[in-house]
């Protein structure tokens, strides 16, 4: 169990260096050698943990979700049963509202440009959006069964709306960080909400 464990942060050690390479340099220059150097490894050490360039980087996106979940999971939320404030608090994972989720933002921009040209990015990609919408889903849901959203509403078209709108508050708080500010981002994700009652 132990070894496991060490094999597996020895990977994360790995994989935040090649978020450092991606964030100072871009993806075009997250090579096996470039995050060796980063990681201060030699790039043997660094094939044992992955065996290709490939497999580095959908790693490194894999883990990108799995911080999330584990922030959501940490948050010990719903515990009296599900409130709108923990709802927000879980749609907020989505947005790059601290210096974590913004590295992740924006090196999932990086990787979201690649996935035009590769296509194990790109199944990578596909898989982690399919597995946003569902959460997205099971948050409209609740807010129904919760009388926070109207019964009628089309909750494929919702899940979109939804989605679009924290895909694109996320990219703008990258691009533009003085206009969208975390404060703003929670004021507009708050009043979408109320265009769903």
């Amino acid at each position: 169990m132990e070894k496991i464990n060490k094999f597996e942060v020895q990977r994360e050690k790995i994989v935040r260096a090649t978020w450092a390479v991606i964030r100072r340099e871009g993806l075009e220059n997250a090579s096996v050698r470039n995050v060796a150097q980063e990681a201060n490894l030699s790039v043997g050490s660094l094939r044992h943990y992955f065996s290709t360039q490939s497999d580095l980087l959908v790693y490194s996106m894999e883990l990108i979700r799995k911080k999330s979940d584990e922030r959501i999971e940490a948050m010990r939320l719903f515990g009296n049963g599900p409130s709108i404030e923990d709802i927000l608090e879980v749609l907020r994972q989505f947005l790059p509202l601290d210096l974590e989720r913004k590295l992740e933002m924006e090196v999932w921009l990086s990787f979201s440009s690649k996935a035009l040209v590769d296509e194990a990015i790109r199944a990578k990609c596909q898989e982690l959006l399919e597995n946003s919408y569902q959460i997205l889903r099971t948050i409209l849901e609740l807010l129904i069964f919760l009388k926070e959203a109207r019964e009628d509403l089309d909750i494929d078209v919702e899940v979109i709306r939804l989605y679009a709108l924290l895909e694109g508050m996320s990219y703008h708080c990258i691009m533009l960080p003085d206009k969208f500010t975390p404060e703003i981002i929670k004021h507009v994700l708050h009043e979408h909400l109320q265009t769903l009652k």
